[in-house]
């Protein structure tokens, strides 16, 4: 994550920042004789192994011992974030405006509350950090960064799970990380993204499908031949318009019927004699048959 650069925002000012290093690279200086800091297989006791815990440390910030502080050796601005503030009863009118803006590694972007200075003590070395100011949810309390760091001329090994640094006795100190509490940060996030697949993967309910039951009325077409019926049905009857070709169907033993006009049979007996007839329609009012649908 980066931000404001410690030489100032103008291009101008990053430039001359750039040749600074550039003139230290070409022509080294003799750093300062500080005390050897190193790490050996004794820093590792009480380390759970193997593991991939991101550093978190309990510190002194203004009178509070802040716990879930992250140490992140990537980043250029020391954060604290809104809500942190409100728990340790910090008036936000403390907080001096500014609308500079954090950029991620990904590209995205978060513009800041502003800058508040605080002190932060570890181990008796007091130093007042200037916070950057943001209102985001996160895990965190407070993250610092390259800045505290730097002033504290400390180390961190997240390996090793902490920080060693110079203390105002000459000797060096360290502040050990709190695995168990980067493990329940992390239980928390896991548990977080199970629930938000869950809802994403939550498909609406599905509406079971029961068949309508068929609403069938036969009308007869021979009074002679009660096997001789039209089948119409009312329900899709109703639904559509008499305009529209109904679904009606003429039914016999052995022969069906056309769905608008119903034949009667080539042969028909009437009064004891018998007589060719060749077939005839017989066209059928529907909207006098079919209950409700008369005019």
């Amino acid at each position: 994550m980066g931000g404001s650069p410690p030489c100032g925002d103008s291009v101008r000012s990053v430039k001359g920042h750039r040749r600074q290093a550039e003139t230290y690279q070409r022509w080294p200086q003799k750093p300062p004789n500080d005390p050897k800091i190193s790490f050996s297989p004794d820093d590792l006791f009480g380390v759970s192994l193997p593991h991939n815990d991101p550093l978190l440390v309990v510190l002194a910030i203004d009178k509070y011992d802040v716990t879930k502080v992250l140490i992140d050796t990537g980043s250029s601005v020391d954060i604290i974030f809104q809500e942190t503030l409100m728990k340790m009863g910090i008036d936000l009118k403390d907080v001096k405006p500014s609308s500079r803006t954090l950029t991620g590694f990904n590209g995205s972007s978060e513009v800041t509350l502003g800058t508040i200075r605080l002190s932060v003590q570890a181990e008796g070395v007091t130093r007042v950090v200037k916070f950057l100011v943001v209102s985001i949810k996160t895990p965190y309390h407070v993250i610092l960064e390259t800045p505290w760091l730097h002033s504290m001329r400390a180390i961190a090994s997240t390996y090793h799970q902490c920080v060693k640094f110079l203390g105002i006795d000459g000797t060096i100190k360290s502040i050990r990380g709190d695995q168990r509490a980067a493990r329940d940060l992390l239980i928390a996030t896991v548990k977080l993204q199970h629930s938000q697949s869950l809802v994403n993967s939550v498909s609406p309910p599905i509406s079971k499908v029961c068949p309508q039951k068929e609403e069938v009325l036969e009308v007869p077409v021979d009074n002679s031949d009660p096997s001789k019926v039209l089948r119409v049905d009312v329900r899709h009857a109703r639904n559509r318009s008499l305009d529209h070709n109904p679904r009606i169907e003429c039914r016999s033993q052995h022969q069906a019927y056309s769905s608008e006009k119903a034949e009667v049979g080539p042969r028909e007996i009437k009064g004891g004699r018998r007589r060719s007839r060749t077939p005839t329609q017989c066209r059928i009012d529907y909207r006098s048959q079919i209950p409700g649908m008369a005019s």
